[in-house]
């Protein structure tokens, strides 16, 4: 995935599925990353599906997920894949991981185990 990556030109983007009902579901999904869903589940249906416009969602509901360390992998995988498929999710999602983290040494830590599994 990441040697080719081939970022969707706009004949890609409408060719995909963008209707509301599909969307809806894949979001209500991608809200459950961590609890409900794997994010390896819905690989199939990135594919399938514009979200183009639903790529900020994506990246904090990827960053405020509570994931154990077994579904980094995961979860990994799918960040990939959607920074290979969307060249405007990288920066996105880099602008929320930093959000979450301390800035400097004096800023105080709310959940421990969760920055620690973020870092990881």
């Amino acid at each position: 995935m990441l040697r080719t990556p081939s970022h969707l030109n706009e004949e890609a983007l409408k060719a995909l599925d963008s209707t509301l009902k599909k969307l809806t579901a894949f979001m209500k999904k991608c809200k459950g990353i961590g609890t409900t869903s794997s994010s390896s589940s819905l690989l199939p249906e990135l594919e399938k599906l514009n979200v183009s416009k639903f790529l900020d969602e994506i990246a904090t509901n990827i960053c405020e997920a509570k994931i154990k360390i077994s579904d980094v992998p995961s979860l990994v995988e799918f960040c990939v894949k959607l920074a290979s498929l969307y060249e405007a999710f990288s920066p996105i999602l880099l602008s929320e991981l930093k959000k979450n983290l301390p800035v400097k040494k004096t800023d105080t830590i709310g959940n421990a185990s969760k920055l620690r599994v973020d870092i990881k």
